[in-house]
């Protein structure tokens, strides 16, 4: 199933989101009797400076989950337009609160004490 799924594809902030949305749209998926999937146990999004590596412009600092959006957009495309509309508001809700955590995180002093 996963043959044609490339990791590197999604090497963007929220990568690993649009990587399961990605997996989930295909169908149905195999179940097993026991145990689970861990993303980013030790990744990026557990760290002080989840941000950094992704600040690359100023467009990725005011919408760190823009290119998650585009990609869910293609994804989503065919849905119906009310869940549609109730997506892109959760995405803007998102969008507020990522750039709320991201100026905390570019303008606060991380010094340890």
């Amino acid at each position: 199933m996963l043959v044609d799924v490339s990791l590197l594809d999604f090497d963007f902030f929220a990568g690993d989101w649009a990587f399961t949305l990605q997996i989930l749209r295909r169908g149905k998926l195999k179940r097993i009797e026991n145990g689970e999937l861990i993303l980013g146990k030790s990744g990026e999004s557990n760290t002080s400076n989840v941000f950094k590596k992704y600040n690359t412009n100023v467009i990725n600092f005011f919408v760190p989950f823009n290119k998650l959006f585009i990609f869910s957009h293609s994804l989503f495309m065919n849905l119906d337009t009310q869940l549609r509309m109730k997506l892109y508001r959760s995405w803007f809700s998102l969008s507020i609160s990522a750039l709320k955590l991201n100026a905390k995180w570019k303008y606060t002093d991380r010094k340890l004490s």
